[in-house]
């Protein structure tokens, strides 16, 4: 039975579980790991010279996924998806993407025709301490002499300014 505030109790001793303020040993009879694992990163501190990053390709949405929303939010929907699994991400060397046109080329030589999300690293507050952002968007055009990029957007390359020169 609950104790209401301000009454005066009969029992002076209530009872309580026994194994309050206790962690447990055994989950599903499997023993408990109480700590997690501590997280290393790839890369050492201090001076780097490469630079993570994962292009990400934008694709118009399909028919059949624009007639799932809704028809009122239709007009107002985004009809791009975007597709983060296609391109696996890579360490690239500062040299090869230190300008502007250094990394249109790079985009260009190492993606397909369409339009890439260039995701680079941030600090976050989780277990990795990392997040990908976006810090550019490229868009990628076929030619008869090779694949062509261009920057239509800067997002957040102002802030690696320890080796984007722009």
């Amino acid at each position: 039975m609950v104790k209401k505030v301000g009454s005066i109790d009969k029992v002076r001793y209530r009872k309580t579980r026994s194994d309050r303020g206790k962690k447990r040993t055994h989950y599903k009879g499997k023993p408990c790991k109480h700590r997690s694992a501590r997280f290393y990163r790839r890369t050492k501190k201090g001076n780097k010279t490469d630079f993570w990053m994962h292009p990400w390709l934008r694709k118009p949405m399909s028919r059949d996924g624009y007639l799932n929303v809704r028809k009122d939010l239709r007009p107002k929907w985004y009809k791009e998806v975007t597709d983060w699994k296609s391109v696996k991400p890579r360490i690239v060397p500062f040299s090869e993407i230190n300008t502007k046109q250094k990394m249109e080329e790079y985009i260009a030589k190492n993606c397909w025709e369409g339009k890439w999300i260039i995701m680079g690293g941030s600090h976050a507050k989780n277990k990795g301490h990392f997040k990908p952002v976006p810090i550019c968007i490229i868009v990628v055009k076929k030619t008869p002499n090779g694949n062509v990029g261009n920057m239509i957007q800067s997002i957040r390359l102002h802030k690696y300014k320890h080796f984007y020169k722009g």
